[in-house]
């Protein structure tokens, strides 16, 4: 929550001469008995609602103008969760915000948490300590209503502060607690926690006195509907809230300042589910990076970004494709944003073009660097050809421990299973007792394994190559694995060498991709986690291994940095 805040202050400074002022009503105090409006069985107390100044409904522009404040100085999954969302309405959503035809009009699809997030923005905005705005409570537009403002005549229903609950109905049939129930939901509670009530009319939901639409049709505070909307109420700060009083002796102050908001998590990772796109957000060594994954894979932008005097800074700006770096890549100058140290332009997995800095034009330079990285050719077996390289030439190198799931991947996994047991059986390939290929197997285990084969462990190296300017990573193994029953882990049955297994795998379509299966695991086109790195074996902290290939993405940019003479300490101590 104090990180919200934090953000909240933030915004505040932002200049809000283009910001559009809301417009408020003031409504009279009245004595009712707000219970018989609800149409709830209750007793003859009548109670009394000060006065109070209300807003017409949130117009899609109004709600724009927060999203765009937000957009600058917040974290863009907090944005991303703000956005209008119509729940299972995506087409609906998505034209409904590309369209600016219903700017003037009531804004639909947000959240009631959503909804409080905008009042406090509203609030902090304003540079006003006298006032603050919330949503309204039950009682208060019902008092609205009474006055038959013409925003009455709204088609859209209004969220309000109070929570839904069948047994709530006792505190208006008692009359000991006027202004209705109300409950701070968080946001690991069960949906049930999270139903309030929201009131007005709607074009969906009618009925002849649409005050009792409270008490019969409650809505999730954490979902967007395409007949809600939200109003705010102008609250006076350090002086009383609306109060009631019944028969002119108990007065209660309103809880005007429920915090029902969507705050940031505590932790320094977020994810968010949009589309058919998995967004991400992880913050690493003082450097916040956004991506997407589409089925555990890099899909689509990636960008990093830092902050400088409590301003998001983008540093780093590209874009990945099955795991894979496509079009252009750039680092930003933190110093100055404008200017650019690095520019590639990405055709393929280990195929680019320097932009910036340009390359040089003398022509025995274009030979060598052509020689350094040639058009990959291919082998009497069909397979790619590697590019030779030696270990003096490393710059950085890594080795990781995979675990690759059939069920997480779109793989021929019965052909390859098939494949690689006849590879065993006509003595094509080894296989080993280990990882190191230190020991061969003394019985061919994988053809005599009656069990599930649930995918592979994978062994592989991570290096960057300084003559060619690039990274790599070459699998050198492979285990078959099964969970066993008995004691409910993942066990390997035997260790193949990758290179062996190649010509075999050429064979075979991948269903991913329409190509081969040799190519496929060469142009890194599939997902596996790192259960483990180095020698080390299952002791690593998981969170900690989950953003290794993040990690080494941003160790990149820094080798691309020394390589152009741009970064001055010694990256080889990395």
């Amino acid at each position: 929550m104090d990180r919200f805040f934090y953000l909240l202050v933030t915004i505040a400074l932002i200049p809000i001469a283009n910001a559009q002022k809301l417009q408020f009503f003031n409504i009279k105090s009245k004595s009712l008995n707000f219970a018989q409006k609800l149409g709830v069985p209750s007793d003859s107390s009548v109670h009394e609602l000060g006065s109070f100044r209300i807003s017409n409904q949130i117009t899609l522009k109004q709600y724009k103008q927060y999203l765009n404040s937000i957009k600058k100085d917040s974290l863009y999954s907090f944005y991303l969760s703000q956005l209008p969302k119509i729940d299972n309405q995506e087409k609906l959503t998505a034209k409904y915000l590309s369209s600016n035809e219903f700017d003037s009009q009531p804004v639909i699809g947000v959240s009631m948490d959503n909804a409080c997030n905008f009042a406090r923005w509203y609030t902090a905005i304003q540079k006003n300590n006298k006032f603050k705005y919330r949503l309204p409570i039950l009682v208060e537009w019902i008092s609205m209503n009474e006055e038959k403002k013409t925003f009455s005549d709204d088609f859209l229903l209004d969220w309000t502060l109070n929570s839904y609950d069948e047994s709530s109905l006792l505190f208006y049939k008692k009359g000991e607690f006027p202004l209705g129930y109300f409950y701070q939901h968080k946001n690991t509670d069960a949906k049930i926690k999270k139903r309030k009530c929201v009131i007005g009319k709607s074009f969906r939901v009618s009925l002849a006195d649409p005050v009792k639409i409270a008490s019969q049709f409650p809505c999730y505070a954490d979902e967007g509907y395409a007949d809600v909307g939200f109003r705010l109420v102008e609250v006076g700060v350090g002086v009383r809230d609306s109060t009631f009083s019944q028969n002119n002796i108990v007065k209660r102050k309103i809880q005007d300042d429920i915090l029902l908001s969507t705050p940031l998590s505590s932790n320094k990772s977020l994810t968010v589910s949009y589309g058919n796109l998995v967004y991400n957000e992880v913050e690493l060594n003082g450097k916040i990076i956004e991506y997407y994954t589409r089925n555990g894979l890099l899909e689509g932008p990636f960008n990093v970004f830092t902050r400088v005097n409590n301003q998001k800074i983008q540093v780093v700006k590209g874009e990945m494709r099955n795991n894979c770096r496509i079009g252009y890549w750039t680092i930003f100058d933190e110093k100055d944003p404008n200017s650019i140290l690095v520019k590639r332009l990405y055709h393929g997995y280990l195929d680019f073009e320097q932009v910036i800095p340009k390359t040089s034009s003398n022509d025995l330079i274009t030979f060598v660097q052509k020689e350094l990285n040639p058009s990959p050719g291919l082998d009497k077996d069909g397979c790619r050809i590697y590019t030779l390289v030696q270990q003096r030439d490393f710059i950085f190198s890594s080795r990781q421990y995979r675990e690759l799931l059939f069920d997480q991947n779109n793989l021929p996994a019965s052909r390859m299973v098939e494949a690689i047991k006849s590879a065993l059986s006509k003595k094509d390939v080894i296989s080993y007792d280990n990882s190191q290929f230190s020991k061969v197997s003394e019985e061919d285990r994988l053809n005599s394994f009656n069990g599930e084969i649930i995918g592979f462990r994978i062994k592989e190296d991570f290096f960057f190559d300084k003559n060619r300017k690039l990274s790599e990573t070459r699998i050198l193994g492979l285990a078959p694995i099964y969970r066993d029953s008995v004691e409910n882990v993942v066990k390997e049955i035997c260790w193949f060498y990758f290179p062996q297994l190649r010509k075999h795998f050429v064979t075979i379509n991948s269903l991913e991709s329409g190509s081969n299966l040799d190519n496929l695991f060469l142009d890194r086109k599939f997902f596996a986690s790192v259960y483990s790195t180095g020698q080390e074996k299952l002791n690593k902290n998981e969170k900690e291994l989950a953003y290794t290939d993040i990690k080494l993405l941003l160790f990149e940019h820094e080798i691309w940095l020394y390589l152009e003479g741009l970064r001055k300490d010694d990256i080889y101590e990395r």
